[in-house]
């Protein structure tokens, strides 16, 4: 089923015009939930591997689940695949399960299984 069209007038409130066409603009893509946030992605073991660095700044929309941003993690690097079900997932240093939302700011921790002694 297709969605209705969006009503340009539908998006805005009386507090919207007040500020000019920036506003607008964010104002239009909350609401078309078009936004985007920055959240900082720490890798570990095979992730970090994987990419050579320790850490990433990502821009997600908003709304992306944890295992949204991990499953963007496998696109780029394919070879991540094997570790899709056994990694276990952290935000802002707590445990947390797939389906959680991320936040403007969140640190994210993948947390792969690892060996070792």
């Amino acid at each position: 089923m297709l969605n209705p069209p969006v009503q340009f007038a539908d998006l805005l409130d009386s507090h919207s015009l007040e500020f000019g066409g920036v506003v607008i603009l964010l104002v239009l893509e909350r609401r078309l939930g078009m936004a985007e946030i920055t959240v900082t992605v720490k890798l570990f073991a095979a992730y970090q591997e994987a990419y050579g660095v320790p850490e990433l700044r990502l821009q997600v929309p908003e709304g992306t689940t944890v295992e949204g941003v991990r499953d963007r993690l496998i696109e780029q690097h394919p070879e991540l695949e094997q570790w899709r079900n056994l990694t276990r997932f952290g935000i802002n240093l707590e445990f947390v399960e797939p389906k959680r939302t991320v936040q403007e700011g969140d640190e994210v921790v993948f947390i792969p299984p690892v060996s070792g002694g």
